[in-house]
């Protein structure tokens, strides 16, 4: 009897096991479906380029029409660049890493390093020297590095082909603006009455020039005055005065940006609250027929009424026939299953932001974004965390169609991903076992108790235990499986689940395979009492109807 016994265990447990793997095995392929799944028609899959180990944005830029080139802090950031060459496909041709002998990361801020052409320039805030570096025509090796100005406590950098026009705030706060060509500077036209700037942003556009300084109202003020200068022909033809911008010790400006489209120069005030790792965007700008000063936007996320804010400083791509195109990332809506901040683009006319497209869908923490465009392909940036102490995944993804079927290929990691999304869900079917469906599941425990309690009774006329508890149990199960159909979860739910005959065909498939698994073990243990009977049949119709539905119900 003993071995008849742990035979037919093993015939019950298989019956579970075999389940609850083709439950699991339809649960991972869903996963898989999540994973390969573009965030948009525009855009690929994100993909794993190197690593870094600093927390800022990656310096990019195309340096063929095909070839793209990212440079990027590793180890402590000494002495040291890393250098990822990547194609127009997005495959990495070359990973390596260029001896810096003078530079050191950690005395390099964010906005004080700019990768243009062959160039970096980089200012050293210990000794607020301006400094700039010459890679070789092979981006293998630093071959030249100078000292370009002292005294400096801020710059930007633009450039048209090998011309470059640098906006500087010496140690008395004003700004002075320099062209260098072939080596040679050149100080032009430059706003003489604006004191105590905190803050410059320089870009070109078309054949002007737009400077954006944000100066102290009175020293050590609080209050910052935001104004535009615009520049042609190398000479100032007009000032804005944008507004005002107000701070605190827990509130300042994170960065300064600036855009220009068909009708409107925008000025982005960038803020962040002292300790956060999300910003609020205050967006002015004016007509560039007419000078005509929009009405101030600040916005915290992509649309009112949300709370998915902004968790990166935007990149503004400037145009001459269409409106701003704003891009950044933020915690969307917009991937109901990737809920944590992801890359987004927006369009932005005037005072009204529209076509918010989705260009990274990763479950991970998306940020400090990165963007290089050739004119007809656009490679994004962004960093990831790559686990505790390992400093920063950097990641990419491309609107370059021709490399959308090997981006979005099935590659083994998937798969380990998908297994790995399935894990936590044993814990939320746990949850539902033990708390919410366990009371809609009390008339069949009262009936099992019954039968337990009248067993003499029941062994003799065993069906009219067994029948009216299959029959209450399908009741009960219609009853919980329905409570799933809500617009809040159902939206979670593969296309086949959401086919609502599905609350009543769940419960009568669970109904028969509980069934046969309680034939199952009758037929081994003739013995069996009738509450073990109806114990492994409700467990096993219980346990599986609602595993069917523990991934789905628990996203947020």
């Amino acid at each position: 009897m003993g071995n008849d016994n742990k035979k037919s265990l093993k015939k019950t447990i298989s019956f579970f096991i075999i389940t609850l793997a083709i439950i699991f095995i339809l649960h991972v392929l869903f996963n898989i479906q999540i994973i390969l799944k573009q965030p948009s028609e525009s855009w690929s899959k994100g993909v794993d380029l190197s690593v870094t180990t600093f927390n800022r944005p990656v310096s990019a830029q195309f340096i063929t029409k095909d070839i793209g080139i990212l440079v990027y802090p590793v180890k402590d950031g000494k002495k040291v660049l890393g250098v990822t060459k990547v194609d127009e496909k997005l495959n990495v041709i070359d990973t390596y890493e260029v001896g810096f002998e003078m530079f050191n990361f950690n005395k390099v801020k964010k906005n004080d390093f700019v990768f243009k052409n062959k160039y970096i320039f980089w200012r050293n805030y210990s000794n607020n020297n301006l400094y700039i570096s010459e890679f070789d025509e092979e981006f293998k090796s630093i071959i030249n590095s100078r000292k370009i100005f002292e005294g400096v406590k801020g710059f930007s950098v633009v450039n048209k082909d090998n011309v470059y026009y640098i906006a500087l705030i010496n140690l008395d706060e004003e700004v002075e603006v320099y062209k260098i060509k072939n080596n040679h500077k050149q100080k032009i036209d430059t706003p003489k009455d604006i004191k105590n700037v905190q803050m410059t942003n320089l870009i070109r556009h078309n054949d002007k020039l737009y400077l954006q300084i944000v100066n102290e109202e009175r020293k050590d003020s609080f209050k910052k005055q935001v104004n535009i200068a615009e520049y042609s022909n190398e000479r100032i033809i007009g000032i804005q005065r944008i507004g005002s911008i107000s701070t605190n010790t827990q509130v300042d400006i994170e960065d300064i940006i600036l855009g220009v489209d068909k009708d409107f120069v925008y000025s982005f005030t960038i803020m962040q609250v002292q300790g956060e790792r999300t910003y609020k965007y205050i967006i002015d700008g004016y007509n560039r027929n007419n000078n005509t000063q929009l009405e101030r936007m600040e916005i915290k996320a992509y649309k009112r009424y949300t709370d998915k804010v902004f968790t990166s400083v935007p990149i503004l791509a400037n145009s001459h026939t269409e409106n701003l195109k704003v891009f950044t990332t933020a915690n969307t809506d917009l991937d109901i299953y990737n809920v944590n901040s992801n890359g987004i683009k927006m369009t932005l006319n005037g005072n009204e932001i529209k076509n918010i497209e989705l260009m990274t869908n990763t479950n991970s923490w998306s940020h400090q974004l990165s963007l290089i465009d050739n004119g007809s392909i656009k490679h994004i940036f962004w960093l990831e965390p790559n686990g505790f102490g390992k400093g920063s995944m950097i990641k990419g993804a491309t609107n370059n169609k021709m490399a959308f079927d090997i981006l979005n290929k099935f590659e083994l990691k998937d798969l380990k991903i998908a297994i790995y999304r399935e894990i936590p869900v044993f814990s939320y079917l746990f949850l539902l076992l033990g708390a919410s469906q366990l009371l809609n599941s009390l008339p069949v425990l009262i009936w099992l108790g019954i039968i337990f309690f009248f067993s003499s009774y029941f062994e003799e006329k065993p069906k009219v235990a067994i029948i009216p508890g299959i029959v209450l149990n399908f009741i009960c199960q219609i009853l919980y499986v329905n409570s799933f159909y809500t617009y809040d979860k159902i939206i979670y739910f593969p296309e086949l689940l959401k086919y609502t005959g599905l609350k009543v065909i769940i419960p009568i498939i669970m109904t028969i395979l509980g069934y046969l698994v309680m034939k199952i073990y009758k037929n081994e243990y003739n013995d069996a009492s009738l509450s073990r009977m109806y114990l492994v049949f409700w467990a096993f119709s219980y346990v599986f109807a609602n595993y069917i539905y523990a991934p789905y119900l628990f996203i947020k």
